[in-house]
């Protein structure tokens, strides 16, 4: 999704309070696991910036850091440099190694690479149009965000296309970017 981004004009503003805590209501509300946590990240004495790009991207930054994103009225998504400082925040799929390399040049996420591992995916079934972590085995951090096509069992009784969109990789444009 950002391997070839280039965010040129980056519009930021300040949100007021009122704004500020709408959108903190809604990521909590996204992500439960935040709610003793929010106002860490987002302390009401630092101010909350949006930075608003091409194709309706809207960035959330503290501090010229930037936490999370979203297109439109979609979902937030955490960087993948929140989720390095969470790592429980997001539900978590596994790959093998071989597919590390082609997902961080910004490939699907298909379902035979989940199922091949069938140990290895959640125990609980993740709905569609969820924002999930992508882990190699044997790794501790994600090296992907995604947004999932399909369930779980959706996943595991097709078994064919693919299972997660690619939204957020190590080394694309949005984890080069620094705001300065």
């Amino acid at each position: 999704m950002f391997n070839k981004w280039n965010p040129q004009n980056l519009k930021r503003n300040v949100l007021k309070s009122s704004l500020r805590r709408k959108i903190q209501k809604a990521i909590v509300e996204q992500y439960p696991a935040l709610e003793s946590l929010i106002t860490t990240l987002m302390p009401k004495k630092k101010q909350l910036e949006v930075g608003k790009a091409e194709n309706h991207l809207q960035f959330y930054i503290i501090e010229s850091t930037i936490l999370f994103f979203r297109w439109r009225q979609g979902p937030f998504y955490p960087t993948l440099k929140l989720l390095h400082q969470i790592p429980s925040l997001l539900p978590v799929y596994y790959v093998d190694e071989g597919a590390v390399k082609p997902l961080m040049g910004g490939a699907q996420i298909m379902m035979k690479g989940l199922t091949k591992l069938p140990n290895e995916l959640p125990e609980e079934n993740i709905p569609a149009e969820t924002v999930v972590a992508i882990t190699c085995i044997g790794r501790k951090n994600a090296f992907t965000i995604g947004l999932t096509v399909h369930s779980t069992e959706d996943i595991k009784k097709i078994n064919n296309g693919s299972g997660i969109k690619n939204i957020h990789s190590i080394n694309d444009g949005l984890w080069k970017f620094e705001i300065h």
